[in-house]
């Protein structure tokens, strides 16, 4: 698009129409999760449930260092894909499947022989740690298999495509709820039957976005012609490392915090999973919206476009701001919601109210928060 054709309208209408589907495949993974939640949490039971709950913060280091790392690579792939060197990105793509796909299942092999100790690290409690170490070594196996799906999303995304994610996430979302159902309700596998219908779904999203993928010549790889390409490599680290380190410093905490929570038993580790479930949902908008900028900045900047950036930030900044007064109001709507959530997922009354009161105060203090931010403007 040419310059003096570009408005800020134009602009909003173009980060909308990129942004919707992130948003809407962020919000629908989350609930394929609370899938998971909901069978184990009324067929299997709360200590199921705590299992669950009691490997969340293991599994989410690899996965929030794979996100970190590919958010990089989105915005490497966007600067080529605006500049017009697409050969560059066939040559990325290649190069951090292999080596992602390599790293993250050597990582995923030695998680899988520490799952038992490093659970035992975590305080897990006695009545789950046997179930939580079972559905850590199913859940650590798919692993590699999301590292390759998010570097093709990140090309994908690079190239503008968001809505092909939010397919192959609603395809893996129908199959995981389908295994869930079969494997977990009629096969009374309990946790390992969410972990292993977990996994194929995310195999088959895999399969999907790959297969789709082949639509786009520059997208099209083969691993036995130069599979690596340094010069590309250099550049991926560059963008990936950092928001990668972010990530992990994220995933570290939140591992303190679950070793933490774990002493108060597992009626508690059972309430905040589900609250967690929830409460992360309410922010993926954010968070959507600000990968989504960074992707259209990022191909603004590749095709020499310096002087649309500003006004896609603008843009950008006016979404945000109508999400944060969204976000203000989440209090009123968390007192509907966290009830009926909280109840839904957890047949246990207490467990289920702990999740309830957790939930209104996070909701009570991000209110407060937004508000205080609002008076210092």
């Amino acid at each position: 698009m040419r310059h003096k054709e570009t408005s800020q309208e134009n602009i909003i209408a173009t980060l909308v129409k990129f942004c919707v589907p992130l948003i809407l495949s962020g919000i629908l993974q989350q609930l394929y999760n609370w899938a998971d939640a909901f069978i184990v949490g009324n067929v299997a039971g709360e200590e199921a449930l705590a299992a669950i709950g009691a490997t969340g913060t293991v599994s989410g280091l690899f996965l929030l260092a794979i996100n970190g790392f590919t958010l990089g690579l989105a915005v490497l792939f966007a600067q080529r894909y605006g500049s017009g060197r697409l050969a560059e990105i066939r040559n990325t793509l290649s190069s951090f499947c292999v080596i992602l796909g390599a790293a993250f299942l050597m990582l995923a092999g030695i998680g899988i022989l520490c799952a038992y100790p490093l659970l035992r690290l975590l305080n897990t409690t006695p009545d789950t740690i046997g179930m939580a170490e079972d559905y850590l070594k199913i859940i650590l196996a798919g692993v590699p298999v999301m590292a390759v799906y998010n570097v093709y999303t990140a090309a994908l995304r690079g190239a503008g495509n968001s809505r092909a994610p939010f397919f192959s996430i609603l395809c893996s979302s129908v199959v995981n709820v389908v295994l869930d159902v079969i494997l977990v309700v009629f096969g009374r596998m309990g946790v390992r039957g969410a972990a292993i219908a977990t996994v194929v779904s995310q195999a088959a999203m895999t399969g999907y976005i790959v297969w789709y993928s082949r639509r786009y010549d520059f997208l099209r790889i083969y691993p036995f012609r130069r599979p690596v390409d340094r010069a590309a490599v250099k550049a991926g680290i560059h963008l990936g490392f950092p928001p990668m380190v972010q990530s992990c410093v994220n995933a570290f905490g939140n591992l303190i915090l679950q070793n933490f929570m774990n002493g108060f038993g597992t009626q508690t580790v059972a309430a905040i999973t589900t609250a967690y479930r929830v409460d992360t949902i309410i922010f993926l908008p954010m968070i959507n919206i600000g990968s989504g900028i960074s992707t259209i900045v990022a191909q603004n900047y590749g095709a020499g476009k310096h002087r649309e950036i500003p006004r896609v930030v603008a843009a950008g900044a006016v979404m945000m701001t109508a999400v944060s007064l969204a976000l203000i109001s989440r209090i009123l709507f968390s007192y509907w919601f966290a009830a009926s959530c909280g109840n839904m997922i957890i047949a246990y009354a207490e467990a289920a109210s702990w999740g309830v009161m957790l939930l209104l105060y996070v909701g009570r203090v991000t209110r407060k928060r937004h508000v205080l931010a609002w008076q210092k403007r």
